[in-house]
C-alpha cells in the first residue's frame, strides 16, 4: 500500500460515511423512492425527475436526441419518459444524480470522460443483452451506467491519492490490479459499499462488485458477463486511464453468454453504431 493511503477498514468506514457530501442527492432520493415501488407508474417517476430542473432538461435533451429518431419535439418530461422507456430513464436518471453528486471532484478527475465511458458502456451491455437474450437489457443497461461508480467514491474519500497511488504500480498492470495493490481495495469493492449504503437493487450491486470477474456472481452471473462483454466491446478509445478502464474480451464470457466470433463480431458493429449516433453523451 502507497504511504499516506488509508487501510482498506478506513477506507471502507469513509466510503460508507461519505464524509463530506449527502447521504444520498435529494433528486436520486426520489428517483430510488418511486424506482423501489413495484406500482411505480411512468407518472411517478416522472414526478420524481421534476424535482430536478437541470436533470429534467438533460431528459428532454435526450428524447429528442438523433439517437433515438424522433419525428416530432418532447416537450416534456411525461412524454420522454413514454418515449424513452422507464428504465432507460430510471437508469439515466440515477447515473446523472450520482454523477452530478460528486462534480466537485476537482481537476484531478475528469468526470466528462467518466460519464461518457459510462454511458457507452451502458448501451454497449444493453446490446449484448438484446443479441445473446436471457438478460433484461434495462437493467444490463442501468448496471453498465453505474458500473464503475466506485471510482467516484474512492476519489472523493482520498482524492489526489487515488492518482498517486499509482506512481510505483507496474507499467503492464490493469487498473484493478494496480488500485488493490496501492490501496488494498479496488474500485469494483468501492462501488459495493456505496451501492449497499444508497440501497441500490442487489442486480446492481451485483454489477458494481464483479464487472471485472463476472465468475464470482452467483445466480446474476450471466447477467455480469453481459456488462462485462459489452464493455470489452466498447470502440477503441484514448488509452485507458483511471477514468476509463476495461478488461480485455474473455473467452469464458462467450461461452457464458453462447456466443461465437461472428456474434461477437455483429455486436461490436452494433456497438459502435449506437455510440456514433447516441445523443445521451451530448445530453448529459
Amino acid at each position: 500500500m502507497a504511504p499516506g493511503v488509508s487501510s482498506r477498514e478506513d477506507l471502507q468506514r469513509r466510503v460508507r460515511r461519505l464524509e463530506g457530501l449527502p447521504s444520498m442527492p435529494g433528486a436520486l432520493q426520489e428517483i430510488w423512492r418511486a424506482v423501489r415501488n413495484p406500482s411505480c407508474s411512468a407518472a411517478r417517476l416522472s414526478d420524481a425527475v421534476s424535482t430536478d430542473p437541470g436533470l429534467t432538461a438533460r431528459l428532454i435533451r435526450m428524447a429528442n436526441s438523433a439517437y433515438f429518431g424522433l419525428n416530432r419535439p418532447v416537450s416534456d418530461v411525461r412524454e420522454a419518459v413514454v418515449v424513452l422507456g422507464f428504465e432507460v430513464v430510471k437508469s439515466m436518471a440515477i447515473g446523472a444524480s450520482v454523477v452530478d453528486a460528486f462534480q466537485s471532484l476537482g481537476k484531478d478527475f475528469d468526470m466528462t470522460r467518466f460519464w461518457r465511458h459510462s454511458v457507452s458502456t451502458g448501451i454497449a451491455a444493453e446490446q449484448v443483452a438484446l443479441a445473446m437474450g436471457g438478460v433484461k437489457p434495462e437493467v444490463a443497461f442501468c448496471g453498465g451506467v453505474l458500473h464503475d461508480v466506485g471510482k467516484l467514491a474512492l476519489v472523493t474519500v482520498i482524492g489526489a491519492e487515488y492518482r498517486r497511488a499509482f506512481d510505483g504500480a507496474d507499467p503492464g498492470m490493469n487498473a484493478v490490479d494496480a488500485e488493490e495493490a496501492a490501496l488494498g481495495v479496488d474500485h469494483a469493492t468501492a462501488g459495493k459499499w456505496l451501492g449497499q449504503k444508497w440501497k441500490f437493487s442487489e442486480e446492481l450491486i451485483d454489477i458494481i462488485a464483479c464487472h471485472h470477474r463476472p465468475e464470482l456472481a452467483g445466480e446474476r452471473r450471466r447477467l455480469v458477463t453481459a456488462v462485462a462483454l459489452g464493455e470489452a466491446l466498447l470502440p477503441e478509445e484514448d488509452p485507458a486511464s483511471l477514468e476509463a478502464d476495461r478488461s480485455p474480451l474473455r473467452p469464458e464470457w462467450l461461452a457464458e453468454l453462447g456466443g461465437d466470433e461472428a456474434s461477437v463480431e455483429m455486436i461490436r458493429t452494433r456497438i459502435g453504431d449506437r455510440i456514433r449516433n447516441s445523443g445521451p453523451m451530448a445530453a448529459f
